[in-house]
């Protein structure tokens, strides 16, 4: 289940500012493998065919100067999932990106960005001990972006 909103309010035909964002739910049954040997959802779950329930937010302030484009995204999901070390419903991501767009015409631009990335992860060694694990990654990226809405969009009149 998703709940999402995009409020938009453009200025001027050079000036616009929004806000996007969006809440996501799911529950599901989670496949334990190694449930016989022990290995369970560090929550307590103590059931072989356990749910779980995974949650995410998402939100972006955005605007319009001229030929500017302008984003911030920010993204969090609190999401169990099972690999052969990882097991816990505490696993989450923090996502942010900041995107600035100078489009030099109508249908090209050129766009440096920026991401950070924070996951933490919650599991067990090859000694079934429980451990912790945090990845933090940054990129910055230099693109060229098209703009195809001219295929099929009509032209004003």
């Amino acid at each position: 289940m998703a709940i999402g909103a995009d409020l938009g309010y453009n200025v001027n035909d050079d000036i616009s500012v929004g806000f996007k964002a969006e809440f996501g739910l799911a529950h599901r049954a989670l496949y334990n493998p190694d449930f016989e040997k022990g290995k369970l959802i560090s929550d307590g779950v103590n059931d072989a065919g356990s749910a779980l329930t995974s949650w995410g937010l998402f939100a972006m302030p955005y605007a319009t100067l001229w030929d500017v484009d302008m984003m911030a995204r920010v993204s969090y999901f609190k999401a169990p999932f099972y690999e052969e070390n990882i097991v816990s419903k505490d696993n989450s991501n923090l996502a942010i990106n900041i995107a600035i767009i100078y489009n030099f015409c109508d249908y090209a631009g050129i766009e440096l960005d920026y991401d950070f990335n924070h996951l933490t992860s919650y599991g067990y060694d090859k000694n079934a001990a429980k451990e912790e694990a945090t990845l933090n990654t940054h990129a910055i990226a230099l693109a060229l972006s098209g703009a195809f809405d001219f295929l099929w969009e009509e032209e004003k009149k």
